[in-house]
């Protein structure tokens, strides 16, 4: 019974431990995507065919 009961708690532990790396991972792709683009110089503007 401790066993199961250790599985059980190492098992939700281990989905909310997963979700918080994931929410930091994007954050900081966020971020270092913010920054990449706010480096470059935007591009000029495509002429419009009618």
């Amino acid at each position: 019974m401790v066993t199961a009961f250790s599985v059980f708690i190492n098992g939700i532990s281990g989905v909310f431990t997963g979700i918080a790396v994931l929410y930091l991972m994007m954050k900081l792709l966020a971020i270092v995507a913010d920054r990449s683009t706010a480096d470059s110089t935007p591009s000029a503007p495509k002429p419009t065919t009618r």
